[in-house]
């Protein structure tokens, strides 16, 4: 039984509609489905003949239940949708990697649709490096994949249909060896005179800044557009190199090479959208301050551990990320490890990401997950990690509000932890709670919001190492946890959820033990817990 939005994401004036997809012989009386903000019910409505229709509602994450009018006190099914002005302003990013002839778009848009994923990378769907529309209707692709045009246009059209966005997969600066005689006076070279290439003559590398190229590159991207159907592009780069040699001698440097060409695009297609694949943080530092969608982090060693997510994402953010950053961090640990173990390491890593202010992409068309850099070598999810993903970014997109929304500051070493009083958290059992990710410990942030206090515990109790990309053993629960919260921070109405047990925003009990501090005592620990201290005038009111 699933609770699935038409949309994957709504226009603000559209009515939010939702398929009630399932049996529910087992209900005793009238089924119901409640539209939540936060932890105020907006909207009630009758289940009828599977479709619930809500009136359009404001920008911001909805929680959605469904529920027995007889039994009320137990939902049937959870979920969520939201409401933006752009899929940019909380991306959730997807992919797409299969393009042969007769194929339908129907499971991608399931996908899109069931995780809310309403930006759509189209990885490998071009003809060549330098020429990405085909001028016939089947094609191969540099690698000799056979892929159809009328395929492609079909899932850019349904997409558009289903509140999701296509980008289009481009290389900024590869061509290929049939292309290379053309372009070789615009190419980048080692210090030995050979051109940085990759896989003998796959692809080769050329200047992005260079004048005629960005010229060509921009045409193929407007055609790309016009004839396919795509709202924007996935601009990739490889990380690589990053100081070159022209032709003539003289150097290109790409920190300021990139910048250049996405300043260019923008100029010349204003309204196309797009992302530029920063690999490794590779120039986040530059890219950044040009006017691109999104910042996109592909995410590879020595950024190995749950705290180099979360600094990657703190960087970007700091370095003026207007939207939440992207990562592209590819979960390996499921093509070699146990289902549950790979589950538990996705479970740390999106709780890093999402508590952070950032996004992943990982999940794609039928329920794929990406395990390697090459997209069509993806990973088929099992029921456990579907129903998982399901949970996680239903959470993601009904607290929203709370993880995604902007105005954030990172407090947690001015508000807990060492000499700091506001913040007092007490393990009666001593599980050691601690500011940074480390193995053995309950792993606290406290973000500053609009809306109040965030405070995240990722409980990485029963944990001996903290790579991300690492097989994990089951979480360790821990109960019985208290925080103690000075009265000065107008504490009235504690509210917590976890992706995994309960996603609603439920209120905790205040124990007034003294005339300077209040006291909660925790719900359970799992993976990981989301307590929101309200603040007393922002907080949105009944």
């Amino acid at each position: 039984m699933k609770l699935i939005p038409t949309k994957a994401t709504f226009a603000p004036g559209e009515p939010i509609e939702v398929d009630f997809v399932g049996e529910t012989r087992h209900a005793k009386g009238k089924l119901v489905l409640q539209l939540w903000h936060l932890d105020r019910l907006v909207e009630t409505k009758p289940i009828v003949e599977g479709r619930v229709v809500f009136k359009a509602k404001e920008v911001g994450g909805y929680g959605l239940v469904a529920l027995d009018a007889s039994d009320p006190l137990w939902p049937i099914m959870t979920g969520a949708v939201d409401v933006l002005n752009s899929p940019f302003e909380r991306p959730r990013y997807g992919f797409v990697a299969e393009f042969n002839s007769g194929r339908k778009p129907d499971a991608l848009v399931s996908t899109a649709r069931g995780l809310h994923l309403n930006l759509i990378q189209f990885y490998d769907w071009a003809h060549r490096y330098a020429q990405l529309v085909p001028h016939t209707e089947e094609y191969l692709d540099p690698l000799d994949r056979p892929l159809s045009l009328a395929t492609v246009q079909s899932m850019t059209a349904a997409l558009s249909r289903a509140g999701s966005h296509s980008m289009g997969y481009a290389a900024v600066y590869a061509v290929g060896g049939v292309d290379w005689e053309e372009w070789q006076d615009a190419g980048l070279f080692k210090t030995d005179g050979e051109p940085h290439r990759f896989t003998d003559d796959l692809l080769l590398v050329v200047d992005p800044a260079n004048a005629r190229w960005m010229e060509h590159f921009i045409a193929d991207l407007r055609r790309a557009m016009e004839e396919v159907g795509f709202n924007g592009f996935h601009l990739d780069s490889y990380g690589w190199p990053k100081r070159a040699q022209r032709i003539d001698g003289s150097i290109c440097d790409l920190n300021e090479a990139f910048p250049k060409l996405l300043k260019e695009i923008r100029e010349v297609l204003p309204s196309s959208e797009f992302t530029f694949n920063n690999v490794n943080d590779f120039p986040t530092w530059t890219t950044v301050k040009t006017e691109q969608d999104a910042t996109y982090i592909e995410v590879w060693a020595p950024h190995t551990t749950l705290a180099h997510l979360g600094g990657l994402i703190d960087r970007a953010r700091g370095f003026g990320s207007s939207t939440p950053p992207i990562l592209a961090a590819y979960l390996s640990v499921y093509a070699h490890a146990p289902v549950a173990a790979a589950n538990n390491a996705a479970r740390f890593v999106m709780a890093t990401i999402f508590s952070h202010g950032g996004t992943h992409l990982l999940n794609g068309e039928n329920d794929t997950l990406l395990i390697d850099p090459y997209y069509p070598k993806n990973h088929q999810a099992d029921g456990s990690t579907q129903e998982l993903m399901s949970n996680w970014y239903d959470f993601l997109v009904r607290h929203g509000d709370l993880l995604l929304a902007g105005e954030a500051t990172d407090v947690t070493r001015s508000y807990t932890g060492g000499i700091n009083e506001d913040l007092i958290f007490v393990s009666p059992a001593g599980e050691r709670i601690s500011t940074d990710a480390e193995p053995g410990a309950i792993w606290v942030r406290v973000v500053r919001t609009r809306l109040g206090l965030v405070v995240h515990l990722i409980n990485l109790s029963g944990q001996t190492e903290i790579a991300w990309d690492a097989a994990k053993v089951p979480v360790k629960p821990v109960g019985g946890v208290r925080l103690r919260m000075l009265k000065t921070l107008e504490v009235r109405t504690p509210l917590v959820a976890d992706p995994d047990s309960d996603p609603a925003l439920r209120s905790l009990p205040l124990i007034s033990d003294d005339s300077l501090y209040d006291e909660i005592e925790l719900p359970e620990l799992g993976a990981w817990t989301m307590l929101v201290l309200p603040d007393p005038v922002h907080w949105p009111s009944a």
